[in-house]
């Protein structure tokens, strides 16, 4: 079961991070269009999501996320550094762009274990 979704426009980005975590042993499912992906009816507990995308800005995106997946983690992967700092978001975790791989890979296991953990005490 794949349960991390990553949203970005740029297609060599989004598949040097699914190579990435591939290596690994984890799935990822990648989209180059957050509108394409706010209409998958499928459930993830990791997102992982550039800010600076057409069609759907990254903050848009995140209300629309949260509101459809309220308990959803989330990481803001982008090189807009400057931009996100000042900005009130509801996310779990901001990594800029280029970052380590292995830093990403850490904080999407993290957040996934914390998801599971979290889901875990409400069943």
């Amino acid at each position: 079961m794949t349960e991390i979704a990553y949203i970005d426009d740029n297609k060599d980005c989004l598949l040097v991070v699914q190579k990435a975590f591939h290596e690994v042993g984890i799935k990822i499912d990648i989209y180059d269009d957050p509108i394409q992906f706010y209409h998958i009816k499928k459930q993830y507990k990791l997102i992982i999501s550039d800010f600076d995308m057409p069609n759907l800005n990254g903050q848009d995106f995140l209300k629309l996320i949260r509101e459809r997946h309220p308990g959803v983690k989330t990481i803001i992967y982008s090189g807009m550094v400057e931009e996100i700092k000042d900005l009130n978001l509801d996310i779990d975790s901001f990594l800029s762009k280029p970052s380590q791989f292995e830093s990403l890979l850490k904080i999407a296991k993290f957040l996934l274990y914390e998801y599971n953990n979290e889901n875990k005490l409400k069943a």
